[in-house]
């Protein structure tokens, strides 16, 4: 049985991103057909967007966040932020992990602006 683990709708884009099995998907939603289909290589918990760029953030339990785009087969950034990753969010270039504590992250720069 397949069910998904995360779905995230990208609308400039015109694309549903979809996690299942150890595959993200993306989907076109004007005609239906998968336009990229990458194999990940870890077991994620988390599934976000980032809606200014459209960039799909998966966090696993071992403490890694990475960054996938429809273009690339592989993350186009991976971050150790610390323990198993529980919360990822985005907000006007700062990315928000939640895993043993709260870390603030310059999006840019992918380096810890405060760490609670």
């Amino acid at each position: 049985m397949n069910y998904s683990l995360g779905i995230e709708y990208l609308p400039y884009h015109f694309l549903l991103a979809l996690y299942d099995n150890k595959r993200l998907r993306y989907y076109d939603t004007t005609t239906g057909y998968v336009v990229a289909d990458h194999i990940a290589k870890n077991n994620y918990t988390r599934m976000t967007q980032n809606k200014s760029n459209a960039v799909i953030a998966m966090g696993t339990s071992r403490g890694v966040v990475e960054w996938w785009t429809p273009g690339i087969g592989t993350p186009a950034v991976e971050i150790f932020v610390g323990g198993k990753v529980d919360g990822i969010a985005f907000h006007k270039g700062y990315m928000y992990t939640i895993s043993d504590r709260l870390k603030v992250w310059d999006s840019r720069m992918l380096r810890v602006v405060q760490d609670q």
